[in-house]
């Protein structure tokens, strides 16, 4: 086992892996696990955004937040809006990349999201829907720049 055959050594190695059942335990058999395509991306921007305007909504749907004289049913609705996109952005992060990691990536970013718009509920109190609009943007380009998974 020279130095120049270290390809065929970690083929035969995996061979055997396979043929023991170590390499094939967590898979099902005959298929490829799933990974995040170049889908998967625009998955994440999807599921980002939809997280981040649920957090938009559900704060927006408070009389704290929402400003002067806002009706009630308009309150109403910006919270329902805000629980169905919450409810609905796990579905997104799973298509993306299975339950494995799907669901991880949506906590973390269900995590990052609340905090990004608590900050910025905090910077710019009166400025909040379109600093909403920037920020989804900015993940947006992040989402664009990070390599594929």
């Amino acid at each position: 086992m020279g130095a120049g055959r270290g390809g065929h050594c970690s083929v035969r190695l995996r061979r055997r892996l396979r043929l023991a059942g170590v390499a094939t335990a967590g898979r099902r058999k005959g298929r490829r696990p799933r990974r995040a395509s170049a889908g998967g991306l625009s998955m994440f921007a999807l599921g980002s955004g939809l997280i981040l305007w649920a957090w938009v909504n559900l704060s927006l749907g408070l009389p704290r937040h929402a400003g002067i004289a806002v009706p009630p049913q308009r309150l109403r609705a910006r919270r329902l809006a805000g629980g169905l996109q919450l409810a609905l952005s796990p579905a997104v992060f799973v298509a993306g990349w299975g339950w494995e990691f799907g669901l991880v990536y949506w906590a973390a970013m269900l995590m990052l999201c609340a905090i990004a718009w608590v900050l910025v509920l905090a910077r710019w109190p009166r400025r909040r829907l379109r600093a909403a609009v920037v920020l989804s943007l900015v993940i947006l380009a992040l989402s664009w720049l990070a390599p594929s998974v």
